[in-house]
């Protein structure tokens, strides 16, 4: 039989990659159309016959990603890197900006869903920004995407509002915007680190298998890959879609509580200056 492999070497790192996955392939299929021939003429058994012709071979297959594109990996894990640091550097100042611009103590007598509210443009807008780029590289072949994109979408918008809450959540206590852009290093950074963008999760330390799941950046990075790279279906990705509703649902209630215990200050000291005014009066 013969086998055609029809190569555009406009890249050649790349196709010097799929010729060699090529060669291991072939000495495989070859070695297996020859042991019959091998084993009746050597009156041995196939098995035999195999290990007469390579007693011993490693082999290796870059499964989800045969021609090593640095597209994949690089420019895919920046796209979100860059674009989650920037909707960090907003999310962290937004309650200093309140609390600077005298709408904070207007914010307590919310609901603190309200407040949570203020993050959906800004999701809308760094999922609308993701999506044009990913999918333009998706749609001219710059980069791998097996599954759904679709399925994709949602993930992203959820990623921006868990940014979001999380960035409330460290900058809580500050009284201004620039204190509040100072810990953006606690939001972003480290999902991206821990969240296997640029190394394999494995090589880390075990304890990073639970810390890196308190990061927004953490849970986008891994349905990227499940959809990107292995092309998962709906079913095989409600786990890790579940997992990351409750993330976020996790991030609401600490906000809640957050919520709950500063408007209860507050309007324990609005009713203590309210006595206080009608006493002098």
């Amino acid at each position: 039989f013969n086998i055609g492999y029809f190569a555009d070497y406009s890249n050649l790192a790349q196709n010097g990659q799929a010729l060699s996955n090529l060669n291991k392939i072939i000495m495989q299929i070859g070695g297996q159309q020859s042991n019959p021939l091998i084993a009746v003429q050597q009156k041995i058994s196939g098995s035999e016959a195999s290990a007469l012709q390579m007693p011993m071979e490693i082999v290796d297959r870059n499964l989800y990603n045969p021609t090593s594109s640095s597209t994949i990996t690089i420019c895919s894990a920046f796209i979100y890197f860059f674009s989650s640091i920037l909707l960090g550097l907003t999310c962290v100042m937004l309650i200093g900006r309140l609390k600077v611009t005298n709408r904070w103590h207007q914010t307590m007598t919310y609901d603190p869903l309200a407040l949570v509210a203020r993050l959906v443009p800004y999701a809308l807008i760094y999922t609308t920004a993701i999506s044009l780029v990913t999918s333009a590289l998706v749609v001219f072949g710059q980069l791998r995407f097996q599954g759904n994109y679709f399925l994709h979408v949602p993930s992203i918008f959820m990623t921006a509002l868990g940014i979001g809450m999380l960035a409330m959540i460290v900058t809580w206590k500050t009284t201004q915007p620039g204190e509040g852009g100072s810990r953006m290093i606690l939001v972003v950074p480290p999902g991206f680190i821990m969240g296997g963008a640029l190394m394999a999760p494995g090589m880390l330390p075990p304890w990073v298998g639970v810390v890196k799941f308190c990061f927004p950046l953490t849970w986008q990075y891994e349905i990227w890959r499940d959809l990107a790279y292995r092309g998962i279906g709906l079913l095989s990705l409600a786990e890790t879609y579940g997992k990351f509703l409750m993330y976020l649902l996790a991030l609401f209630s600490i906000i809640m509580i957050l919520h709950y215990k500063s408007s209860k200050k507050y309007f324990s000291t609005q009713q203590k200056l309210l006595e206080q005014e009608q006493s002098e009066s």
